[in-house]
């Protein structure tokens, strides 16, 4: 909440759909950048599917991504996040 509540200047107190559209949205950024680095590699075809977003303390996301996955680990001033990515292979 803080993080968003930042980016958007806006005070956020509990989480609610704005928050979670914004954390799509770094999501989607950071994909974008992550794309256009690999296309210009030129052997890697990357889709993206809809961000699925999970909320709460402690949370076991195991259970989301039954595959290999590349998991980004932030921390800020406004506190800690991770982005989990499932990585498939497309056949």
């Amino acid at each position: 909440m803080k993080l968003m509540s930042k980016a958007l200047k806006e005070e956020f107190t509990e989480v609610n759909d704005s928050l979670e559209d914004g954390a799509s949205e770094i999501l989607n950024m950071i994909f974008g950048g992550a794309r256009t680095a690999l296309d210009k590699l030129g052997d890697y075809k990357v889709v993206m599917n809809i961000p699925t977003i999970v909320k709460g303390d402690n949370v076991n996301i195991d259970f989301l991504t039954p595959t290999p996955a590349l998991i980004l680990k932030f921390n800020t001033e406004c506190g800690q996040f991770h982005i989990q990515i499932g990585i498939e292979e497309d056949e």
